[in-house]
């Protein structure tokens, strides 16, 4: 009577402070995941394509190369995204056979093209980067892995991965 244990500190410790919270799957949570996870094995995938207005990623854009401050569109998005991860962290999340594990920290992946397919290097920690420093991240990680130089903890633990797919208008 009387002890703190660790539970009982994280149980007052905000999820935001946290870098992980876990959700046991039990019941109905258990048996959806169970049945998405057999259609991802089992049956074809839909992917969705929608149109979306840019004019202020290009206004922020144009305003970082006025200031001598160069990004791509790609750098932007990753941001934006980086901090919708944030405020939903249930699409921050993987999960096994008994639990989700929602992340508070996103390590972000980026699809870098290379001679022989697809490689996935990570922005390890990307809330806490400019778009200035995630463009610089961005170079410097797409440069090792068309240069065969990537560490495996510059490919591995990613939360999530993004592609630029702007070559197919």
């Amino acid at each position: 009577e009387g002890l703190i244990i660790e539970r009982d500190v994280l149980a007052f410790t905000p999820a935001a402070a946290r870098e992980e919270t876990v959700i046991p799957f039990d019941g109905m949570r258990k048996a959806i995941s169970t049945n998405m996870m057999r259609s991802l094995t089992t049956m074809a995938q839909a992917n969705h394509r929608m149109k979306v207005d840019m004019t202020e990623s290009v206004r922020f854009r144009n305003k970082l190369k006025e200031a001598g401050i160069k990004v791509s569109y790609t750098d932007i998005l990753i941001k934006a995204v980086t901090q919708a991860l944030l405020q939903f962290p249930m699409m921050n999340a993987n999960a096994d056979a008994e639990k989700i594990v929602c992340k508070h920290f996103v390590n972000m992946g980026v699809a870098v093209a290379v001679e022989k397919g697809l490689l996935v290097p990570n922005i390890k920690n990307a809330e806490k980067l400019s778009v200035a420093q995630i463009h610089d991240q961005v170079a410097s990680l797409a440069q090792k892995a068309r240069e065969g130089k990537l560490t495996p903890a510059e490919y591995s633990n990613g939360t999530f991965t993004i592609t630029n797919l702007g070559m197919y208008e």
